[in-house]
Order: C-alpha cells, then sequence, then structure tokens
C-alpha cells in the first residue's frame, strides 16, 4: 500500500508517493543518518515502481534547475512528467492507459523513451510506432 504525500494543493501541483516500506525500513544506510523523509521521487532503489530509478526520463528541463523529471506512475488519468526538485511538469495524452519509461534513450537528446499504450483509435499522437522494445 502506497500514502500519498502532497506538497501543493494546486491543480497540477506535487505529490507523490511515499513507501510505508521504505520510509520504516529505508533501502539505503544513508537514508538511516538522515532525519528528512526521502520520498520515491529521490530514491535510487532499482526494484520499485515508484523510484527515480525506474522512472527517470532526463534531467530538469529547467535550466536553472539540478532535478531529474520523472513519469509519475500514480498519475494515472492525469498522466505527467515531473521534476523532482522544482514546480516544472509535461503533461502526456489522458487518454493513455497505460504508460511506461523504457530503457532506450532518444538518440537526440538522451532522454529516456516512453511507452504510450492507448485504446485502439484514441491516439492523439501524429505517429504512432509499434511498442518500443525494453532494452
Amino acid at each position: 500500500q502506497m500514502c500519498i504525500r502532497d506538497s501543493n494543493h494546486v491543480d497540477g501541483g506535487k505529490s507523490q508517493p511515499l513507501c510505508p516500506q521504505c520510509y520504516n525500513n529505508p533501502p539505503f544506510e544513508e537514508q538511516h543518518m538522515k532525519k528528512s523523509v526521502m520520498g520515491c521521487a529521490d530514491c535510487r532503489h532499482p526494484d520499485c515502481r515508484h523510484s527515480l530509478a525506474t522512472n527517470y526520463v532526463c534531467d530538469c528541463v529547467d535550466e536553472q534547475c539540478t532535478g531529474c523529471m520523472a513519469f509519475e506512475p500514480g498519475s494515472t488519468g492525469k498522466w505527467k512528467v515531473s521534476c523532482n526538485t522544482c514546480v516544472m511538469y509535461v503533461k502526456l495524452p489522458p487518454t493513455s492507459t497505460k504508460i511506461t519509461v523504457v530503457r532506450r534513450e532518444c538518440e537526440d537528446c538522451g532522454a529516456r523513451l516512453l511507452n504510450l499504450v492507448f485504446p485502439e483509435g484514441k491516439s492523439c499522437l501524429l505517429y504512432t510506432s509499434p511498442s518500443p522494445r525494453d532494452s
């Protein structure tokens, strides 16, 4: 079960999952030393579907920010990629039924690719190709 930590109550604001298991038993030694809570948007756990390691897309698109843009898997219906440091976010098509970050990177900018699944005939994208392989 996941808890949601809300840091901004405006539409499009930030909310992020907070794993009770990781909160009570931090998976990394340095988290035992810190007094602050590490949310999933900062976690580097390679096997968790909510972690930054799994959902990292690219560095923040705001040149003055040092954060990372990550897909928010819990944003179903209002899909988005958001920065884990600032308020920057990018809305994704709400008609998508499933979105995942794949391991392949864009050849032009180095961002990790997203696989968007739409119901038949509901894609709002101009060009669609077969699902990228997760390699």
